[in-house]
């Protein structure tokens, strides 16, 4: 079995969850079979000393289809 990766940055207003999910959601509109997130780095927008956007830098793997 051979798996590629590709690198996504999921963004959400609201949790570090949501910003993982919008990263898997939006990857899997163009592959299937994703089988592993990693999260590499993971941080935050602030504006007015307020947290405006969670972000999420990830490689979601999926495998090879032959």
């Amino acid at each position: 079995m051979v798996y590629k990766s590709i690198n996504i940055v999921g963004i959400s207003p609201d949790s570090w969850e949501g910003a993982i999910q919008n990263a898997i959601e939006e990857a899997a509109k163009t592959v299937r079979g994703i089988g592993r997130v990693i999260v590499n780095a993971m941080d935050v927008k602030v504006k007015d000393d307020k947290i405006i956007s969670y972000r999420v830098d990830t490689n979601i793997y999926f495998k090879i289809e032959r």
